[in-house]
């Protein structure tokens, strides 16, 4: 594979309109011409957006990455696993998006060679230049790129068109809709990119499988923001990231590259014809020089074939294919139950420690090398307690699975299901749930409480948390479990002033009092080595009084995080209320959320507008900003 002697940003310019997936008429005509753009090599006969003297005027101003579902309503009939966003053959009007960009290359630049690449088009999508069809790709997650050379018009202008049609679900999770990932123009073939030498330095895995979306921009996620997304996973000691369940975007492996984080990058379909072998051959091929990357999954839990000799056979043949693209890296399977189709890959993964019979395997298969590909976080609703319509409370098991991996040396390590919140498969919930709750973050990236446990066991900062909250409403007089994570070697407890005694802390556990809930506070001291380190409080707090505003800046883009406070300066857990955001010129405001798995609002403001409001959930709200952050209104 060559590399380019430039890689130019084609993200800007574009111009957006839905079209229909059911009417052509209201599909601006597409595939009712005399003669289509199928039946010659140019559609000068045709008058739709593919033509270059058709008129978008009044089409949308956009900017790639770019989401159109982010912006669609939610409604109880809407599929479950996509996060009930009126999106799908329910729904043809919402599922087709046109795109147009204007653009000129030099003469110069032309005899060099021209190709056009986009990293991911959710998807079944079709490409025009200059009114010449190039092709298309059915799936949303595997690149793109054509010559368009002969195409151009030296020196001129130049027209590219896209159609994306969302109808069709790939995954079984939140995909979004349009060019949701980064556009770019190639310019100059040069010689092929080497492949990272590996120095075969082993490290256990400590990671978290990851979905591609987050509040208020849907899957067309900044880079800027995959970064603090990726940060905020590092804080907690995560080292490796599972690219659930699609090839990842370059601009992803470039930053996992930069900040040392391992990745397993999985393919999306399974299978041993060119429909399945072309897309995993793409993604190896471009992505084999990423350092990061560490093996290459080419399937997860494909229950029609895991116990049956065809899992194994058709593993084994991908296996195959994958060494001779790549024999530096090996390739895992994630299976999630079934023995068979593990015999056909170089690692065994696991999904779900009680779905597996893994000492036992390690029995049969004492050279085997395995990996925890999944793993339950126990995770529920970021500061919920009691059981309540739409929310889930923590099962508090996140650390059987770090104590399984942890202890046993032969296995390399496991991820965890899953590093932040995700929209759709919202189970065990139903409507008007509409976020997966199995995020060791929220769907914001605020913490829950079982991310000061990773903290605790995967980093050397001293971590004493205390949870839950005590701000229990209508609890009072009821017996309350009081948990802390912490790393410290014991933990001593009050509540209330009342001294309920000092425990010793066993490695990947926690411990637990209990306590009759009254307003007050909980304070915990964490000893080690017999002396005292450290000190944690947890107020009852009184109304809301106040906002503390906490912005990280990354690379021109501010994630605004707003925490709800009374008026002694204590964050108030249950706090609901309105919170708006003002920008002046030269600032966008891209979107927001709160990371309530109920909230059904807007997530961004329309084009142009400088201020936008939501409520915050449980104390906390995030807004995120592009550009010039000097003059931003809390």
């Amino acid at each position: 594979m060559f590399s380019w002697a430039q890689t130019l940003s084609f993200d800007t310019g574009w111009k957006f309109s839905l079209g229909n997936a059911a009417q052509p008429e209201k599909d601006f005509g597409r595939g009712t011409e005399y003669f289509t753009y199928y039946t010659k090599a140019a559609s000068i006969h045709n008058t739709g957006p593919y033509a270059p003297s058709f008129d978008d005027s009044s089409w949308e101003d956009v900017t790639l990455p770019h989401d159109w579902v982010v912006d669609l309503p939610y409604a109880p009939e809407a599929s479950k696993s996509h996060g009930y966003k009126c999106v799908g053959w329910r729904y043809p009007e919402n599922s087709v998006g046109w795109y147009r960009k204007h653009f000129t290359v030099s003469a110069e630049d032309c005899k060099k060679g021209v190709s056009l690449r986009f990293d991911g088009i959710f998807r079944d999508s079709e490409i025009w230049v200059n009114g010449f069809w190039i092709g298309g790709e059915k799936s949303g997650y595997a690149p793109q790129s054509y010559d368009i050379t002969q195409y151009l018009n030296p020196g001129e202008d130049n027209l590219v068109c896209v159609r994306a049609d969302a109808t069709f679900e790939e995954g079984w999770f939140y995909e979004g809709g349009g060019i949701y990932r980064h556009a770019f123009l190639q310019i100059g073939k040069e010689d092929p990119m080497p492949v990272p030498v590996r120095d075969g330095k082993r490290v256990k895995i400590r990671g978290v499988n990851l979905h591609q979306d987050h509040a208020g921009v849907g899957v067309a996620i900044p880079d800027a923001l995959w970064k603090w997304r990726l940060l905020q996973l590092k804080k907690l000691g995560v080292n490796a990231i599972r690219t659930a369940h699609n090839p990842a975007s370059e601009s992803f492996l470039n930053l996992c590259d930069s900040l040392g984080i391992y990745v397993l990058e999985e393919t999306r379909l399974m299978g041993i014809n060119p429909a399945q072998l072309e897309p995993l051959r793409r993604m190896i091929e471009r992505d084999k020089h990423h350092p990061s990357i560490i093996m290459w999954g080419i399937g997860n839990e494909e229950w029609g074939i895991e116990w049956t000799s065809k899992g194994e056979a058709i593993a084994s043949v991908m296996t195959d294919y994958v060494h001779g693209l790549d024999p530096s890296r090996p390739v895992v399977v994630a299976s999630s139950s079934g023995p068979e189709i593990l015999k056909g890959a170089d690692i065994a993964g696991y999904n779900y420690i009680r779905q597996h019979h893994i000492d036992e395997d390690h029995q049969k298969y004492p050279e085997r090398v395995a990996v925890g590909t999944e793993e339950t976080t126990g995770c529920g609703t970021r500061g919920v307690y009691f059981e309540e319509p739409g929310h889930a409370v923590s099962r508090n098991l996140i650390g059987h699975g770090m104590a399984f991996y942890e202890e046993r040396d032969w296995l390399e390590g496991f991820f965890y299901w899953t590093g932040f919140d995700y929209r759709g498969e919202p189970d065990p919930l139903i409507w008007p749930a509409t976020i997966s709750e199995f995020g060791i973050l929220d769907y914001c990236g605020f913490p829950k409480d079982e991310a000061w446990f990773l903290k605790a066991w995967w980093t050397d900062e001293t971590v004493l948390h205390i949870f839950p909250h005590w701000n229990l409403e209508g609890h009072e007089g009821e017996t309350i479990p009081i948990r802390v994570y912490s790393n410290c070697d014991e933990v001593a407890l009050s509540v209330n002033g009342r001294n309920l005694g000092r425990k010793k802390m066993e490695k990947y556990g926690y411990l637990e009092w209990e306590a009759v809930y009254k307003p007050g506070k909980i304070v915990a001291t964490g000893y080690k080595n017999g002396r005292r380190i450290f000190s944690e409080t947890v107020f009852t707090a009184g109304t809301p009084a106040k906002l503390k505003v906490d912005t990280d800046v990354i690379d021109g883009l501010s994630i605004v995080n707003v925490t709800v406070l009374d008026a002694k300066g204590h964050t108030v857990p249950t706090a609901a209320i309105p919170v708006t955001i003002t920008v002046e010129k030269g600032s966008r405001i891209l979107g927001g959320g709160n990371g309530d798995p109920l909230f059904h609002g807007k997530e961004r403001p329309a084009s142009g507008e400088t201020s936008f409001t939501l409520p915050s959930f449980n104390g906390c709200v995030q807004f995120i900003v592009e550009g010039n952050i000097t003059n931003i209104t809390i």
